[in-house]
């Protein structure tokens, strides 16, 4: 029996969820919870339910690259946008859905005999995100001219960060958020502990490649990330080794800029410059190291700058040519008024 075959019987869903709401999560948990004594899933289903989640990124970004690559320019109609961001959100809604079973399978008593086979479902799923990174969104960036590659690439990337998020953020949160919906409450010291040594190296080869969380603020940067909620989630303390430090550093500066980018951004957005103060903020003139497009995590360093930056302002600056014109389509640089585009040009 399938994870589809098996939602279809116990909930009677049609097994694409052609209906499916954002806001169905939590009602069609508390209607699972009501079958488990019954319709108690078997490994098969946990296979199930992993290849049911990698067929849905899979086929999402498979989605992203359709329409982005049938551009003959570098503009996207408002409607496909519109589409587009609609599908996007139908899979993550289903995404979430599938991992918050995850996390009550672990939990309940009907489905703790299962503990083993879901954590390792769970954690080929995160597996499954760096592989499509290294396949799909890799190679269309070793190019430094600007093309439609560029865009696919950072819009995958995009899609696959928020996949990451709510895959190994929703099995972090021991609460269950939907937990107090089942009959059957497991004390909290016979809940199951994540394997850390199962998840982490994963979510180190994640973090590498920046695709953990879309602005690192949903718990901080990779220490905090390590710290108090995933410990307690876990199984046991966390050895931290050399690759913790240089993530720790990358994720800060990642961090920042990316906060840099939106006090820039608000200080000249009609939405919320009525409720700033007449000066910017001074982190909207910050520099930082990042390159100035916003999904690129590439980092300048004094031994490698970045070879494009304003010379008028002296915060923006990018990494390739490529990039440059990615930040020029999508207004990203010199957004200020006190500053021009015009302005920019080689170090």
């Amino acid at each position: 029996m399938t994870f589809l075959d098996w939602i279809q019987r116990v909930e009677k869903l049609n097994p694409n969820f052609e209906e499916w709401q954002e806001d169905e999560t939590g009602r069609l948990l508390q209607k699972l919870a009501a079958k488990l004594n019954t319709e108690v899933p078997s490994e098969e289903v946990i296979n199930g339910m992993e290849e049911f989640a990698k067929l849905q990124i899979d086929d999402i970004v498979q989605a992203i690259e359709d329409v982005y690559g049938q551009l003959d320019c570098m503009a996207l109609s408002v409607d496909k946008q519109k589409a587009l961001q609609m599908r996007e959100s139908f899979v993550e809604n289903k995404h979430v859905f599938n991992i918050k079973v995850y996390r009550e399978m672990l939990n309940h008593k009907q489905w703790f005999v299962l503990r083993k086979e879901t954590n390792e479902s769970v954690s080929r799923i995160l597996l499954h995100l760096y592989v499509v990174y290294e396949e799909r969104v890799e190679p269309r960036l070793k190019s430094k001219e600007y093309s439609v590659n560029t865009i696919i690439a950072f819009q995958v990337k995009a899609m696959l960060t928020r996949i990451a998020l709510c895959t190994w953020g929703t099995m972090v949160d021991m609460g269950g958020i939907n937990s107090f919906m089942f009959e059957y409450k497991m004390p909290s010291s016979k809940k199951t502990k994540l394997p850390l040594d199962l998840y982490i190296p994963i979510m180190r080869r994640l973090g590498m490649m920046d695709i953990l969380d879309p602005d690192w603020n949903t718990d901080g940067e990779w220490y905090e990330i390590l710290g108090e909620s995933l410990q307690k989630a876990g199984d046991g303390p966390i050895q931290k080794i050399k690759a913790d430090e240089i993530l720790q550093r990358r994720s800060t500066i990642w961090r920042k800029t990316r906060n840099s980018f939106s006090c820039r951004r608000m200080a000249v957005s009609p939405k919320f410059i009525k409720h700033l103060p007449p000066t910017p903020f001074s982190q909207c003139f910050q520099y930082f190291p990042k390159c100035s497009v916003n999904e690129c995590p590439n980092i300048e360093t004094r031994k490698s700058p970045h070879p494009i930056r304003c010379k008028k302002c002296w915060y923006f600056h990018c990494c390739s040519p490529g990039e440059y014109k990615q930040a020029l389509v999508f207004m990203i640089l010199c957004i200020l008024p006190t500053c021009s585009t015009r302005t920019a040009a080689n170090a």
